[in-house]
């Protein structure tokens, strides 16, 4: 039976709420499972480059760096285990190799972090679903309790022998949330 023991959530840490997180350290403590709370800080552009300076980069990453820290350490009773980092570059890219690299087996991530409207998956959501290679939790709008439901995505045809191993992994993945869930 599949269980998660690294895992790995996605907040922008100058938010002023955290729904994947709450969502997260619940999930870790009843999993007992070790939990990274990163936000990604994407590269300055060439083009902008000019106009900031290594100060104000700095400046950008120490005040993200400490609303990262206060928000790990308002979850540190709940669950030990938690730690924090931030990330640097293209969001999608930083997280995947992220969970490469701490091997984790879970990803959770606010739905949508990256659009302004409440709807709709933005394209960060959309590559992460398509590319990352471990499951991946989109927590919704608002969020605050348990989910109600678990949605999993199979492959539509399951005639190939890795469809069908991928489907039974995704099933087995999305079985194991909603357990922990209840």
């Amino acid at each position: 039976m599949l269980s998660f023991n690294r895992i790995l959530v996605d907040i922008d840490a100058l938010a002023p709420l955290h729904p994947a997180l709450s969502q997260a350290v619940d999930l870790a403590r009843r999993a007992d499972a070790a939990l990274t709370v990163v936000d990604v800080v994407e590269d300055v552009p060439s083009e902008a480059r000019a106009y900031v300076s290594p100060s104000m980069e700095a400046d950008i990453l120490g005040s993200r760096t400490r609303r990262l820290e206060a928000a790990v350490e308002k979850h540190r009773g709940k669950c030990p285990s938690i730690q924090g980092r931030i990330l640097r570059g293209k969001p999608s890219v930083a997280l995947i190799q992220e969970v490469l690299r701490g091997r984790h087996d879970l990803l959770v991530r606010y739905h949508g972090r990256d659009l302004k409207a409440e709807r709709g998956y933005g394209a960060v959501d959309m590559q992460l679903l398509r590319k990352c290679p471990c499951p991946v939790w989109l927590v919704g709008v608002g969020e605050k309790t348990r989910p109600k439901r678990v949605m999993a995505a199979v492959h539509p045809d399951p005639q190939h022998p890795e469809a069908r191993a991928l489907n039974r992994r995704i099933i087995h993945a999305a079985a194991e949330l909603a357990r922990l869930e209840k």
